[in-house]
């Protein structure tokens, strides 16, 4: 998490890139910040800097062999939660690409197929995330735009289009990493359990290894 909008420069992110390439990591995630109200910064200025951090730490990146990626973050202050402006990020920023997050378009009441078409060429990690629209046990909600509240379910089990996800992918053949996630559910663990074994289910057998 940065404060690129206001406060940082890409070179605030050096860091890291730094701690990826010792750690061995290919890839990181950026969330470069939130548009706040009571900063005297204009958003289409604040926007802009974003743009100019990512580039900076894109080309710092580049150099290493590591890719910097922006998702569909699910928060109302952040610029980058509909397709359309993720791709707009994508354009400013030719080296930065996507971490799609299969639960987060539906924050903004937006049809994650819909947005997987309109980004798939940028996509190059995936998080797998599933959403209920009812609470089954003691699920903290997620209040989506509109006013939705979205719960965490365990993969397979909610709204999301996962397997027409699971299946466009393995089309365009990626062969990247799946990585769950369950942010407020009441038990991690069985929640885990049980996307795994659907994935399991679910996925080409090519692809096992990197869930």
């Amino acid at each position: 998490y940065f404060d690129f909008g206001y406060e940082e420069t890409g070179e605030a992110g050096y860091g890291l890139i730094d701690l990826a390439e010792h750690m061995g990591a290919k890839f990181v995630l950026v969330i470069p910040g939130l548009l706040k109200e009571e900063v005297g910064i204009k958003r289409e200025q604040a926007i802009k800097h974003m743009v100019e951090a990512l580039r900076l730490m894109c080309d710092y990146a580049k150099d290493k062999g590591i890719t910097v990626t922006l998702e569909d973050y699910d928060n109302v202050c952040a610029p980058y939660t509909t397709a359309k402006e993720i791709l707009w990020f994508m354009e400013q920023v030719p080296d930065l690409k996507h971490t799609f997050d299969t639960g987060n378009y539906r924050y903004r009441g937006e049809d994650e197929i819909e947005a997987f078409e309109l980004l798939k060429d940028y996509i190059v990690y995936v998080h797998v995330k599933d959403r209920s629209t009812a609470m089954k046990g003691e699920e903290v909600a997620k209040i989506a735009a509109d006013g939705t509240a979205l719960f965490s379910t365990p993969v397979g089990s909610g709204v999301i289009k996962i397997k027409e996800i699971l299946d466009k992918l393995e089309f365009m053949g990626y062969d990247g990493t799946l990585n769950i996630e369950h942010f407020d559910a009441p038990n991690q663990l069985e929640y885990i359990e049980q996307s795994i074994r659907w994935l399991l289910k679910n996925i080409s057998t090519n692809s096992e290894k990197n869930i």
